[in-house]
This record gives structure tokens, C-alpha cells and sequence, in this order.
């Protein structure tokens, strides 16, 4: 009797986990396709990789002429006394064109509504202290440029 209603906790233990992971699924499913619905909105982009110093593709931006969508791969998560800071880079003065935060490792998708942002042939990401873009990037941690 003891054995069967151990197998039974067991088996009941075991259905929970089962709908934990079940529903874990479904948020990152939805998750990801809405990822991949804002991405394929219609209208032109530009698609620009961002590559760290060692060549990684960190960062994938998705550039229209009403704002940017940054595609995080590989961005280590900000502190909360952090953010990322879009640049957009061409001859001069290099012009902050939004910030935002990487939560967490894998995929993440934020959205930046800046007019003119696929204007620029050359974008840079850096790592800043606070929660506002400075005058100018401090630590750039990845760049990338429209293809030649």
C-alpha cells in the first residue's frame, strides 16, 4: 500500500513538472512569434549584424525610417545602474538613437522609434552607466556598418 501511494505522489510530483515546463514552452513560443512578427512588419529595412571586437555577431538591427529594432544574441545582461545605447555612427558626431536592456540571455527584441534611423551607414552599441544616453559612447561594445 505504501509503495502505491508513493507512486502516486510520485507520478502526481512528476504531471506538475510536466505542466510547468508545458507552460514555460507556450510563453517562449509566443514570445518568439511575436519577436518574429514585429520583424517582419511590411515597408523597406535595412538589416545591419553588430559584431563585438572579437567577431561575434552579438546583436542583429533591423533599421526603418521611422526607428530601429535591436535583435539581441548575445548581449550579456545591464545592471540595473546600466543600459545599451544605440549609435548611430556616419562622419561626424556619433547621435544617440535610443537605449535599451537586456534582461537575460537568448533572444530579445527592443524597439527604438527614432525618424531617419536607417540613414546611417555604420551603427555602434555601447554599455553606459545610468539609465540615459550620454553625449557621447563611452565603452562601445559592437559595431556594425551597412554592406559596401
Amino acid at each position: 500500500m505504501a509503495a502505491a501511494l508513493a507512486g502516486v505522489v510520485g507520478l502526481g510530483g512528476w504531471a506538475i513538472a510536466l505542466l510547468g515546463d508545458r507552460d514555460e514552452a507556450q510563453r517562449t513560443a509566443a514570445s518568439q512569434a511575436a519577436l518574429v512578427e514585429q520583424l517582419l512588419r511590411p515597408g523597406p529595412a535595412t538589416v545591419v549584424p553588430v559584431e563585438a571586437d572579437d567577431g561575434r555577431t552579438v546583436a542583429t538591427l533591423v533599421a526603418r525610417d521611422d526607428g530601429v529594432q535591436v535583435v539581441s544574441h548575445r548581449l550579456a545582461a545591464n545592471d540595473s545602474d546600466q543600459t545599451y545605447v544605440l549609435w548611430g555612427l556616419d562622419q561626424g558626431t556619433p547621435q544617440a538613437l535610443g537605449t535599451f536592456d537586456v534582461t537575460g540571455s537568448g533572444r530579445q527584441l527592443a524597439s527604438l522609434e527614432v525618424d531617419g534611423a536607417d540613414a546611417f551607414p555604420s551603427y555602434g552599441i555601447s554599455i553606459e552607466p545610468g539609465n540615459t544616453a550620454p553625449e557621447a559612447p563611452t565603452d562601445v561594445v559592437a559595431r556594425g556598418s551597412l554592406p559596401s
